[in-house]
């Protein structure tokens, strides 16, 4: 197994609207040509459960993620937010993909702590 190294930053607390559909967004192609480790390259927003939707729901989630060497998220824990959240947030993150972290030329695994935002439409 190799290295493991904790790095926390915080992802920007944007308003974001859950849509129906969970689309990719890809890394603008001007930021694409040299990313910065730990750079979001591919985010997909979470969908709202049911049952969150039915609750009336919303607020934040932090979870703490482990970025592998590939980039992609291996695994998420969640830190707070409310447990109806959890799920969305989880099943969404597993999908992002970043720049890993390198230590000279070797990728490394390193975890990041990130915030996503439901808001329930207006009614």
């Amino acid at each position: 197994m190799g290295c493991l190294l904790q790095a926390f930053s915080e992802a920007p607390s944007s308003q974001t609207r859950e849509p129906e559909v969970a689309p990719e967004q890809d890394l603008p192609a001007s930021l694409a040509n040299h990313p910065e480790p730990g750079t979001l390259l591919r985010r997909v927003n979470p969908k709202y459960s049911p049952e969150a939707f039915r609750a009336g729901v919303q607020g934040a989630v932090r979870l703490r993620i482990l970025i592998g060497t590939d980039g992609h998220v291996l695994n998420a824990w969640l830190i707070s937010g409310h447990p109806l959240l959890y799920s969305s947030a989880y099943q969404a993150v597993k999908r992002w993909l970043y720049e890993p972290l390198r230590i000279g030329n070797d990728p490394v695994e390193a975890y990041h702590v990130i915030e996503i935002q439901f808001r329930l439409p207006p009614s």
